[in-house]
């Protein structure tokens, strides 16, 4: 049904995980460390062969470290260049904003060489050398390496956790707020009715009225850092209730979406863990230059040289309580399909309730997805 209504690579991969955070940091760190390793082992390997007995023990476990350091920034320029000649034109930014963000990507890695994998492998081979000096050299090398990767990878989780605490700390010290929730989407063939799902789920758990609501998104591309598989996205947001003011906000938003297992069950249940850092707005967004100016020593580092990157305007109708809110989503324009979102900012088990409630209830209307709307639509 799927292929028959948009023609779009995400609506035929409906759900997608992210890493968990120490393969997501392994995988990166360990990448770059795959190619330095093998510069470490064979010159490793070539000093043995060669040096002089009486002082190559002492020079093997610097080998490695000393001529492994120039692949670092190898695979990440290729990685640039692939990224700038695969996106599209008409969002396509200049070659450096790739190049220096995956650069930094090296420079990253390299730092987390130096100070953590370096004196865990030099270390280790004084050691080996020492106590086991039957074993080959190479192979001493060989094993240590992998093994202080594996430590590293565990030491940079625990970093970014950190890093991302101190990433909220200086945006709220900046004025921003935060509102951490979780949210499971299911995709509405607009040929359906959309109605009777959230008719169905209001009845379900006595949620409130339906209101409507009229939002307009701006997307910009962003050079945020991810922060253990939390990935960031950037957006203007306008949004406007029946009979009521409108807001605007600058926002932040970091997602993470993953399966949550309890027990066997005919549906499976994918969740996405959101967390929105935003800042009100006085002004409309067509309007906030003076406001954005105020907020470039906190932003400008993270936006593009040309920030600009897609819209999408869309009428939110909504119903909630105090832990559940449903949402159906209707994008402007006559896009073919509807958006249904259940939220929760506490409560795991009321939202597998009913997502479970939407999948059984409802399985011709909607399809489970763990992507958002900018998303299908680019």
């Amino acid at each position: 049904m799927i292929e028959n209504i948009v023609q779009n690579e995400r609506l035929l991969h409906p759900i997608e995980l992210p890493d968990s955070a120490y393969v997501a940091s392994l995988k990166d760190f360990g990448g770059d460390e795959l190619l330095a390793g093998g510069i470490d082992i064979g010159a490793t390997a070539l000093v043995n062969a060669f040096a002089n007995p009486l002082w190559k023990n002492y020079a093997l476990p610097f080998v490695g470290p000393v001529f492994e350091k120039g692949v670092f920034f190898v695979r990440h320029a290729v990685r640039a260049a692939n990224t700038f000649r695969t996106t599209p034109v008409r969002i396509r930014q200049p070659f450096s904003f790739y190049l220096k963000a995956e650069l930094k990507g090296g420079s990253d890695n390299l730092m987390k060489d130096l100070i953590f994998h370096d004196p865990l492998y030099i270390g280790g081979m004084a050691a080996g050398l020492h106590f086991l000096p039957d074993v080959p050299p190479y192979v001493l090398s060989a094993l240590i390496y992998s093994t202080a990767v594996l430590g590293v990878a565990g030491i940079d989780v625990g970093k970014n956790t950190l890093l991302f605490k101190r990433k909220k700390k200086i945006l709220h010290q900046a004025g921003f707020e935060s509102e951490k929730f979780y949210e499971a989407r299911f995709f509405v063939d607009r040929k359906q009715n959309p109605d009777q799902a959230l008719e169905g789920i209001i009845r379900e758990f006595q949620l409130g009225k339906p209101h409507i609501h009229e939002y307009h998104d701006t997307y910009f591309e962003t050079s945020l850092p991810v922060y253990n598989s939390r990935k960031p996205r950037m957006r203007f947001r306008s949004r406007q209730k029946e009979g009521d003011e409108s807001y605007h906000s600058v926002q932040i938003v970091y997602t993470k979406a993953n399966e949550r297992k309890k027990g066997i069950d005919q549906v499976r249940y994918f969740v996405v863990e959101k967390e929105k850092i935003y800042f009100l707005l006085d002004e409309p967004i067509t309007r906030v230059e003076q406001t954005i100016n105020q907020l470039r020593v906190v932003l400008n580092r993270s936006v593009a040289p040309n920030p600009y990157y897609s819209s999408v305007s869309f009428k939110r109708t909504v119903a909630s309580n105090d832990e559940l809110s449903v949402c159906v989503d209707a994008v402007v324009n006559d896009r073919p399909f509807y958006l249904v979102e259940l939220k929760v900012w506490k409560d795991l088990t009321l939202l597998q309730k009913a997502m479970r409630y939407v999948m059984v209830e409802c399985p011709i209307v909607a399809t489970h997805i763990t992507h958002g709307k900018r998303d299908l639509l680019y």
